[in-house]
């Protein structure tokens, strides 16, 4: 008697940016989608976070999905770029994408679509969830998908078969349960679980690799009068930098970043829960920090709850899947912040695998392949750093010397207006690669169109 059938269940494990698109993409197929988020509730999940840019192709997944207009009605606003002198007033600035020739017009360092991660988290989210589980019974192979997010649940191990990939899941209460599903698709992040237990030591031991040695405290601090809707940023000797960026309402996102070897900071990042360490570290790091930014920064440090930290990094893997296990966005090709591009790659990323698994879902291994395939020139080409490694150092100078000489630089870039010359640069377009379209009600049916965004 033949085995029966594998159930018609994808497993998502991150319900970040990738999770909730590939989760909404792949229930518009008629698949059930289980998907699980460390973070205890949806509030938790999606906390302010980081500012991130929407660029490119991923632009045009968010208008297929229909959410452009509320994804641009909760951006923060942020009309520019301001970099400042030690007593903080501006050297120059940069205007936003949209507001240079229609977003072409060059060089600019706040893009099209700029939004809180928390935000978009939500409003993906939202929309995948719209597509209920309650539709039908998991599995029930009636060709109707849906999407189910469990909280406070994370992924403890995984065994594969020839047609079925077995989970065991746990969550906050202690409970366990063991269920299968047709594919698992790790969408959690550059220190990925699910990476760890599909495939080899070696591979994940392997596939991080640091750009310099800089690190980045990210927290929120409360908004003050003189802000406006610039970001803007200052350096201090000994790479030390202060970026704070506006939030729509009463918050500020606030960065610190420190470009050198830390052996405080690299050893703190092994460890869990050293959120205290590292607050202390950093205010260390900052307390001769120049101008007025280093009480306000310092006293934000203090009193925020939303504060984490971060290497400087990329993920780079010889494969993406392993049997039916595939990895996308960070967790698959992370490319760091130095390029603006990582939820961009990981929404067109996260696009593109439901997709293939879309025209095949009897055959995920090959859907994972071509997957791979249409999408791996795309990141590799996002992943490039000119200057690579010495990039943190440039931007982030040691000297005094070093940061007015920056400074010079961005103050004839941003009076001249030399920028509209460097087309390209931060906008997230990669030039002659086409953006597949998929009929996800249709499955089988795919096409192509010239990106245009």
């Amino acid at each position: 008697m033949p085995p029966p059938p594998p159930p018609r269940r994808i497993l998502i494990v991150g319900g970040g940016p990738a999770g909730a698109v590939a989760a909404y993409h792949l229930a518009k197929s008629g698949l059930q989608v289980l998907i699980l988020e460390r973070s205890p509730s949806p509030t938790t999940s999606t906390t302010r976070g980081q500012g991130i840019d929407i660029t490119g192709p991923a632009i045009s997944v968010i208008r297929r999905m229909e959410l452009y207009d509320v994804v641009r009605a909760n951006c923060t606003g942020e009309k520019g770029f301001s970099m400042l002198d030690d007593s903080g007033k501006v050297i120059g600035r940069l205007p936003a994408a949209d507001q240079t020739d229609g977003g072409k017009g060059g060089l600019q360092l706040t893009q099209e679509l700029e939004i809180m991660r928390g935000n978009i988290t939500r409003i993906l989210a939202s929309a995948a969830q719209s597509l209920s589980s309650s539709q039908s019974s998991a599995g029930d192979g009636n060709g109707k998908g849906g999407v189910e997010y469990r909280y406070g649940s994370w992924l403890t191990s995984l065994s594969q078969s020839s047609s079925s990939v077995t989970a065991t899941l746990s969550d906050l209460d202690g409970e366990e349960t063991t269920v299968s599903f047709l594919a698992v698709i790790g969408a959690d992040g550059m220190n990925s679980t699910v990476r760890r237990l599909a495939f080899s030591p070696e591979v994940t031991r392997n596939c991080y690799r640091p750009i310099g040695s800089q690190w980045t405290a990210f927290f929120s601090i409360p908004a003050e009068e003189r802000d406006g809707e610039d970001s803007v940023l200052q350096q201090g000797v000994g790479c030390r930098t202060v970026l704070i960026r506006p939030i729509q309402g009463r918050m500020c996102s606030c960065y610190l970043v420190k470009t050198s070897h830390s052996p405080e900071l690299a050893k703190s990042a092994t460890k869990p829960r050293q959120q205290a360490l590292q607050k202390e570290i950093f205010t260390r790091l900052f307390a001769s920090f120049p101008g007025s930014l280093r009480s306000r920064v310092l006293s934000g440090l203090r009193t925020t709850s939303d504060f984490y930290v971060a290497q400087t990094a990329q993920i780079h893997l010889p494969t993406w899947s392993s049997g039916r296990v595939a990895l996308v966005g960070d967790a698959a090709y992370a490319p760091s912040p130095v390029t603006g591009q990582g939820t961009a790659i990981a929404i067109v990323g996260a696009y593109i695998l439901a997709g293939e698994m879309a025209k095949t879902p009897e055959d995920v291994e090959g859907a994972f392949e071509r997957y791979e395939t249409v999408f791996r020139g795309y990141v590799e080409k996002a992943q490039r750093i000119p200057g690579g490694a010495r990039i943190p150092r440039l931007v982030n100078p040691e000297t005094r010397w070093g940061i007015e000489v920056l400074r010079w630089v961005f103050w004839v870039v941003a009076t001249t207006k030399v920028y509209r010359l460097f087309g390209g640069w931060g906008g997230g377009k990669k030039e002659g690669w086409r953006l597949p379209e998929y009929d996800f009600a249709a499955v089988g049916h795919t096409s192509e169109e010239q990106e245009t965004t």
